[in-house]
């Protein structure tokens, strides 16, 4: 569950940093993604896997 919830937020995050054109906005959303992106490497290196009802599919 908290690679999903990772994955969306580094999703939302990105998406957001496209659209925004405020430098300190900028620097939060990169904050941000850093400890997301950090979170996913963390999830990924647990090998904990996810039940395949909570799994994305594509």
């Amino acid at each position: 569950m908290e690679r999903f919830v990772a994955e969306c937020n580094i999703n939302r995050f990105e998406k957001m940093l496209r659209t925004t054109a405020d430098p300190a906005e900028q620097r939060l959303l990169e904050e941000l993604l850093a400890e997301e992106r950090a979170k996913l490497s963390r999830a990924d290196a647990s090998g904990v896997s996810e039940p395949a009802s909570l799994s994305r599919a594509g």
